[in-house]
């Protein structure tokens, strides 16, 4: 069912009673441009929704709950969306919450889309909340959720959620989080990187760490090596962000999966990998980093048992690297050590005056950087950039 700029108020009645037996054989609804709609369905109509997979509101400008509580100052015990499969919640200016209740389960939701609700800052509401989710939302088998243009929003979870609820999640997409505060919760980290395969972070100005590393580390005294599902990671136009992993993992994390790497628009973001997540980096495929503060892409390793060996980095899977307005950047780590990127085809390195030196152990790369095929290496740096072992 497709409703589009219909200038009603109410489309069902408040009473079941009075329903047609057709609303329980719905499985799409699709809302946009309603723009006296205060809320879409009462509480006391939920249950006939049982079929519903696909709700799509947008464009809704009076919006302020999608489900109404039946009764003025009633609290709904639970809500259940059965068969709901994909939600999306898109310029809804007044919005302030989907439903007050004491739990909304939706066991079948697999894609969560919200965008342009600037009032929105929880998703459940029966009091003050401090997150947009929290114990009261069970979404056991999310696996996409964008949380886009929340210009309010300070948490997107709290440090309790349900133990099975979002723990399938794969892609997290957050944009214009202007007072975002964290993307997660230190507590839940380690929960969320188990199935997380995509993030892309964009324009949050308050975010100053993207993964707090601090509770996973004090609870996991014996190191054994949890392999996160990450590929790829996007962090762009973070004006406060200090670091992407706030404590180096060694040995209890590792990002092994991860693909493809970009950062921009970071200026006080100084190194970009710890030394450990950089050590292991087989499948690590596109390396972006502009207009950040880097002083050197690898944090140095101050351990004393690091120092007695000279460490090589292996990219064995690099084939593209970027490296654009990187003004303070040095090295690429800062003490003795190799790099090797036996696949590296690509390789761009603009007004990076200070960039000194790459030890790269590579023969194809010395056999590029001799061809300097156009299409393949454009440099703009003065000094000696490379160095070589055989």
């Amino acid at each position: 069912m497709n409703l589009v700029g219909i200038n009603v108020e109410m489309i069902w009645p408040c009473q079941h009673k009075a329903l047609s037996p057709s609303i329980e054989k719905l499985t799409t609804l699709i809302v946009d441009g309603c723009g006296n709609l205060n809320f879409l369905f009462t509480s006391s109509i939920v249950g006939s929704l049982a079929h519903l997979k696909v709700l799509e509101i947008c464009d809704c400008k009076s919006m302020e709950e999608v489900i109404l509580a039946a009764g003025e100052g009633e609290t709904m015990n639970k809500i259940l969306l059965p068969k709901l499969d994909s939600l999306k919640l898109k310029g809804l200016p007044k919005l302030v919450r989907f439903c007050i209740a004491k739990l909304i389960e939706c066991p079948s939701l697999k894609v969560l889309k919200m965008g342009n609700c600037p009032r929105l800052q929880t998703f459940v509401s029966t009091q003050v909340n401090a997150a947009l989710f929290d114990e009261k939302v069970w979404f056991p088998n999310l696996e996409e959720l964008h949380v886009e243009d929340m210009h309010m929003l300070k948490m997107i979870w709290c440090d309790e959620v349900l133990a099975d609820s979002f723990g399938r999640l794969k892609v997290l997409k957050v944009l214009n989080g202007k007072q975002l505060l964290e993307i997660f919760p230190s507590k839940l980290l380690e929960k969320f990187l188990v199935n997380l395969e995509s993030l892309t972070v964009k324009n949050c100005d308050s975010v100053k760490e993207v993964f707090d590393l601090q509770a996973i580390i004090k609870e996991r005294e014996v190191h054994v090596v949890r392999h996160t599902q990450l590929r790829t990671l996007d962090i762009e136009n973070f004006p406060n962000l200090i670091q992407i992993w706030n404590r180096d993992p060694h040995g209890i994390l590792s990002f092994y999966n991860l693909r493809e790497v970009c950062a921009w628009y970071c200026p006080n973001l100084k190194k970009l990998f710890p030394f450990s997540v950089a050590q292991c980096l087989p499948h690590l495929e596109f390396l972006s980093i502009g207009d950040c503060g880097m002083e050197e892409i690898v944090t140095k390793e101050e351990r004393a048992e690091a120092l007695a060996i000279i460490p090589k980095f292996e990219f064995r899977g690099l084939k593209t690297m970027v490296l654009v307005g990187l003004d303070e950047m040095k090295y690429f780590y800062s003490g003795k050590h190799t790099l090797d990127c036996p696949q590296l085809k690509h390789l761009n390195v603009f007004f990076c005056a200070n960039l000194q030196t790459f030890n790269f152990e590579s023969q194809e790369i010395q056999e590029m950087l001799m061809d300097k095929q156009e299409d393949e290496l454009e440099l703009q740096i003065p000094q000696p950039l490379f160095s070589f072992r055989e």
